[in-house]
């Protein structure tokens, strides 16, 4: 690297697509910026090996998790740029920074860490904020952020640069950019389909590349028509071990429909993960839950996600979002950024919106959480399959992963046998659940024929119970199919909390209850609607005997019962 070269490098918080798009336009503003490939480790905290997530030719970018303290450098950073430093003298260094407070970033900690290596450096920073503690001058300024921030960088670097240097055709290599094992392009920058398919074998004959993200700018037109056809020629010869994400923009003009249509088949190609952008459309809730189920990771991005709004779809689709953990498995709230733990903050949902906030919580945070860049996610899926990847959680305050569900115990007890806690725990679970009136929860506990509930780390995460059923409400069933329960227990109050669903925890508690049924015969209700709960019903070899129209609830119910207890003389009902 020479005096005519460029160094650019991007700190905690922001974000690679970020990095991309503006890496992108400063090739497209000078041509003289010479091809050194630079590369920074950040630590993988899931194995003992490291993930490259920085790195591109001429330009040294960085993402990496910068602890508590937000103003402190990372010291495994300032020895990656010292050692860079230490070879080369280039003409500017930017710093890109996710900024906070004034005299308070680490893009002002950076831009002093070089300016003491390098005195003849010209030095820019790019983000939010005007440093006020440490006076800036000519050569070391800080431009602020936005669309301004941009041009304003941009005519720093044509100060050095000869101004009839920009580029009219951006060179080919420019129009994909590999951050570590991350290779980032915009299929529709390149002029066919074939040259996509030649770039990105390029890319990725080396070895390094581990995934491959699509990037859709803004505005693009006729996504849905076009994507297919640009990606297949590459889809149809592509290293099978190579993964990719596509992004999906959630709009009025974008029609999806193309993603449930080709969905195995994008899967069995490498499709590990979509990041939906959501803009002026709900999030088509069906397809994502298809996706789910497909072994896809659903990232959703958007401003606005949890915004308090007088619309009942957009607050009811926030909820949705944060409490189907096993179908959204992570989002980022683009209008919550900032304050000290801005990742944090844009990929936490706001605690009014949990149905099981009044239970006790689950040790840990989803492992997902910390990291600083949600492309990242790609990474680790390229690795670890997305069902392992959901259930991985990390304590953020000591470097120590946790497995959901590798702990599970389940326990079968009388009412008398539960400790109180734990009843009390199992109150708040079934109430959390929201279908049923919780008006007689614990004391239809506390009479219940058997309870049984999941324990992990000492929390409870999934419960169920026979109970008996109150005389009124058998009369009523009578009424109404003609089947007399009279000394029946019914299965019910069962409540999974979101984290664990699809982990077989509601099939066992259901196994576990009706083998312990010894003396009793065992009937459950299930609305019609509810088709996850009648799937692991009749797993469990127990079939709908009757149906009936519930006023209470205002739907249609089924009742159940395992086959070995149904009698052969009942007129069935359904």
């Amino acid at each position: 690297m020479n005096s005519s070269s460029l160094l650019l490098i991007q700190l905690p918080g922001t974000k690679i697509e970020q990095a991309f798009w503006q890496t992108r336009t400063i090739e497209k503003t000078v041509s003289e910026i010479e091809v050194v490939p630079l590369w920074a480790g950040a630590e993988n905290h899931l194995n003992e090996d490291r993930i490259f997530v920085a790195g591109d030719p001429g330009i040294f970018v960085r993402q990496l998790q910068d602890g508590q303290n937000r103003r402190k450098v990372s010291k495994s950073l300032e020895e990656d740029v010292a050692q860079m430093l230490s070879g080369h003298n280039p003409a500017m260094a930017v710093v890109f920074t996710a900024s906070s407070r004034p005299g308070g970033n680490a893009g002002l900690d950076m831009g002093l860490f070089i300016r003491a290596r390098k005195p003849d450096i010209r030095i820019v920073i790019v983000g939010d904020g005007d440093p006020e503690e440490e006076p800036l001058t000519d050569d070391f300024k800080w431009v602020g952020s936005g669309k301004a921030g941009f041009e304003r960088l941009s005519d720093e670097i044509l100060n050095i640069y000869d101004k009839n240097s920009r580029r009219k055709t951006p060179r080919v290599f420019s129009k994909a950019k590999t951050y570590g094992e991350l290779c980032l392009v915009s299929p529709w920058q390149l002029n066919d389909s074939e040259d996509l398919a030649e770039l990105l074998d390029n890319r990725i004959a080396g070895g390094k590349v581990k995934g491959v993200v699509f990037l859709t700018p803004q505005g693009t037109e006729r996504y849905e028509k076009s994507l297919m056809d640009l990606l297949s020629p590459w889809l149809a010869g592509k290293p099978k071990e190579v993964i990719f994400c596509i992004q999906a923009p959630v709009s009025r003009d974008a029609d999806l429909s193309f993603i449930e249509t080709n969905l195995p088949f994008l899967f069995e190609r490498g499709l590990r993960m979509i990041v939906w952008q959501v803009n002026d459309k709900g999030l088509p809730r069906q397809l994502l839950w298809q996706v789910s189920k497909q072994g896809i990771w659903n990232h959703v991005s958007g401003k606005g996600l949890f915004s308090p709004v007088k619309e009942a779809e957009s607050a009811d689709q926030g909820v949705w979002i944060a409490n189907n953990p096993n179908i959204v498995h992570s989002f980022e709230d683009l209008g919550r950024q900032g304050g000290e733990s801005a990742v944090s903050r844009a990929c936490r949902a706001p605690e009014e919106l949990l149905a099981y906030r009044k239970v006790r919580p689950l040790p840990d945070i989803p492992f997902w959480q910390i990291l600083p860049d949600p492309f990242l996610i790609l990474g680790f899926l390229s690795r670890i399959s997305q069902r392992e990847l959901i259930r991985h959680r990390v304590n953020p305050d000591r470097p120590l992963i946790s497995i959901l569900g590798s702990g599970i115990s389940f326990n079968f007890k009388q009412p008398k046998e539960v400790p109180a806690d734990i009843l009390d725990e199992i109150t708040a679970m079934v109430e959390a659940g929201g279908s049923v009136d919780i008006t007689h929860v614990r004391a239809n506990l506390e009479k219940a024929y058997l309870i049984g509930y999941a324990l992990e780390n000492g929390v409870v995460i999934g419960n169920s119970s026979l109970k008996h059923p109150r005389q009124v409400f058998i009369d009523r069933l009578k009424g109404i199919t003609g089947l007399d329960f009279t000394n029946f227990v019914e299965r019910g109050y069962t409540s999974v909390r979101p984290e664990y669903r699809a982990m077989g925890v509601g099939a066992k508690l259901l196994e576990g209850l009706t083998a312990r049924a010894d003396d009793v015969k065992v009937f459950s209700l299930i609305s019609e609607d509810n088709l996850a709960t009648q799937k692991i019903a009749i797993r469990n070899n127990t079939r709908k005997i009757a149906t009936y129209f519930s006023d209470k609830v205002g739907k249609e119910m089924g009742i159940w019962m395992p086959v070995h207890m149904i009698d052969d003389e009942w007129e069935l009902k359904i």
